[in-house]
């Protein structure tokens, strides 16, 4: 009986949908778009800053390696020749190489338990570059870092995507670069 019931909602909510859109998909009436406003408007409140902050500070641990070497990492831990080099560009041959199972895999285990996950993952490794005293232990965290942050971004992407339409998703993917700085005074977000 209670699937009867659920079903014939369904359809009632399903019809009310339906009055308030054209064919083409846009809402016509106006109480549903103001509150259809609203919510997008709330997204963007909860949700934006916490992918703008995640990405933020991965773009700065991405760059950190460059910051420590002029400061005397590499004679701190003796690298010598392209030592440097190599750490750098591992970090971004996983980066690459997570995105994809990532992708994969955050739609089967859950946003609410892969992105904390990945985050603190992420965080311990960060964490664990300040006790790095050698090439080996460089290279490893480099790794670990890039496996994690190539992980972190796609999810995030992923994520914005089962919470936004198609023609709202490039403005608040625009938001993990911090783009909408740039933006010109004249377009607005909605």
């Amino acid at each position: 009986m209670s699937s009867v019931v659920s079903d014939e909602k369904v359809k009632a909510d399903f019809q009310e949908f339906a009055q308030s859109t054209s064919e083409n998909g846009i809402i016509d009436d106006p109480v549903a778009r103001a509150r259809e406003k609203a919510l997008v408007r709330k997204l963007d409140l909860y949700i934006a800053p916490v992918m703008m902050m995640l990405q933020l500070i991965s773009y700065l641990d991405r760059g950190n390696i460059g910051f420590a070497a002029t400061q005397g990492m590499t004679k701190d831990i003796h690298l010598h020749g392209t030592n440097l080099n190599t750490a750098v560009s591992v970090f971004y041959i996983f980066y690459i190489l997570a995105e994809m199972p990532s992708a994969i895999f955050v739609k089967r285990l859950q946003f609410n338990r892969f992105l904390p996950a990945i985050t603190f993952a992420w965080g311990i490794v960060c964490l664990g570059t300040g006790f790095v005293h050698n090439f080996g232990s460089l290279v490893v965290t480099r790794i670990l870092l890039g496996f994690f942050e190539g992980c972190l971004f796609a999810s995030m992407t992923i994520f914005l995507c089962n919470w936004y339409k198609r023609e709202e998703l490039a403005v608040r993917v625009a938001f993990l670069f911090g783009e909408f700085i740039l933006r010109p005074r004249n377009v607005s977000l909605r």
